[in-house]
C-alpha cells in the first residue's frame, strides 16, 4: 500500500488540498493503486479541510469536485474492469 500525505507549503490552500485528494481518488480508483491517506493534525491549516474529509467519509464524494471531462476518464478507466 502506498503512504499518501500532503506536503504544506507557502501558498497550500483548501483548492490545492482538493486537487491532492483527487489526485488520489484518481490512481486508486482508475489505476487501481491501494493508498493509505494520512492528514495529521498539524496538517490542517483550514476548517474546510476537515469540511471536505467528512463529506468524503459520509457521503464518498466531495462536492464540485470532479468536472465532466474527469467523470468522462473515471468512466473510460474502469469499462474494462467492468466488462
Amino acid at each position: 500500500m502506498d503512504y499518501k500525505s500532503i506536503e504544506i507549503t507557502k501558498g497550500f490552500n483548501t483548492q490545492a488540498f482538493k486537487e491532492k485528494v483527487k489526485e488520489y481518488m484518481m490512481a486508486s480508483g482508475i489505476e487501481g493503486k491501494m493508498i493509505s491517506f494520512v492528514l495529521t493534525d498539524t496538517q490542517i491549516i483550514d476548517e474546510a479541510f476537515i469540511e471536505n474529509l467528512n463529506n468524503l467519509l459520509n457521503t464518498g464524494s466531495i462536492p464540485n469536485l470532479m468536472l465532466p471531462e474527469d467523470n468522462d476518464q473515471i468512466v473510460n478507466g474502469v469499462r474494462p474492469v467492468a466488462q
